[in-house]
């Protein structure tokens, strides 16, 4: 009997010190990931709710994570020659064309009003702002002082932006993401009615042409290659930079890559805003 309970007092003791090693090796390891070792956040920051957000006037802004890309085509001379881009930082954009609704809240009318009425509307997107009403709109929005400075974005900046990883002409069918003259009825219509890029960006292509901040030159020689605007020896006084196309453009106007130039005075079209925390200085304002 006595070497019964000697043998059951050994066991016991054995079981414990094994279930203490197991619990301390369970302890250190690290927990597998939902996608067999993969990191769980997602590569394109503007699937996280948490990297978005609207601002007092109802513009939505998404976040782009930094990035590289090839700039360019070879199918225009304007957009010659091909090069890297590589935007070592993150910014908003908005994710919609900024509406009449959103322009009125922060300016209390229209820039231009239009006689016809199937250009007016709340949901339609500004269509009528010159680059002048595009700055004065952006500093009613800073003023809002909520930890943003907004702007309009680089040329690099929207072409980033738009093809949202891609590299053809378009970031999809153009049908399904873009009104442009084939199938707008010769109107504009009301943002996010197409498909949105995979950043979650809509009407990059058609509905509304959309200003940059960069000045007009007629090639990218000597373009920077760091997603900041291009200001240095471009004609700043009289063609302004717009991207995206119009309701009322051609399918060939349609492209990521296409680029056109217009007299600052001039109304192209519409305009989609960038913003950058104030507190990011590796950002170039």
């Amino acid at each position: 009997m006595k070497k019964l309970r000697t043998a059951l007092i050994v066991s016991l003791f054995c079981s414990a010190i094994l279930l203490a090693l197991s619990a301390q090796s369970t302890g250190s390891r690290a927990p597998a990931s939902k996608a067999g070792g993969a990191p769980t956040t997602p590569d394109n920051a503007a699937e996280d709710p948490q990297k978005s957000f609207k601002n007092r006037y109802g513009i939505e802004m998404v976040y782009i994570a930094p990035g590289e890309f090839i700039m360019g085509s070879e199918k225009n001379d304007r957009q010659k020659p091909v090069h890297r881009v590589r935007i070592g930082y993150g910014f908003y954009v908005s994710r919609y064309e900024i509406t009449q609704a959103q322009w009125r809240a922060a300016m209390g009318k229209l820039p231009v009003t239009t006689v016809f009425d199937f250009f007016i509307g709340d949901n339609l997107p500004v269509d009528n702002a010159d680059f002048d009403d595009a700055v004065h709109f952006m500093n009613k929005l800073n003023n809002l002082n909520d930890g943003h400075n907004y702007r309009l974005p680089s040329e690099a900046e929207w072409e980033y932006a738009c093809r949202a990883g891609t590299t053809g002409d378009a970031y999809g069918d153009l049908d399904k993401i873009a009104w442009y003259k084939k199938n707008s009825g010769e109107k504009t219509h009301p943002v996010g009615g197409k498909q949105a890029n995979a950043f979650g960006l809509y009407d990059m292509l058609g509905n509304v042409s959309e200003w940059c901040a960069d000045y007009w030159h007629d090639n990218y020689k000597g373009a920077p290659t760091d997603g900041s605007k291009w200001i240095k020896g471009g004609n700043r006084y009289f063609q302004g930079l717009y991207r995206g196309g119009s309701w009322n453009d051609e399918a060939t106007e349609l492209r990521s890559a296409s680029r056109g130039q217009l007299f600052q005075d001039s109304p192209p079209g519409g305009v989609r805003l960038v913003a950058v925390m104030r507190t990011a200085p590796a950002v170039r304002k």
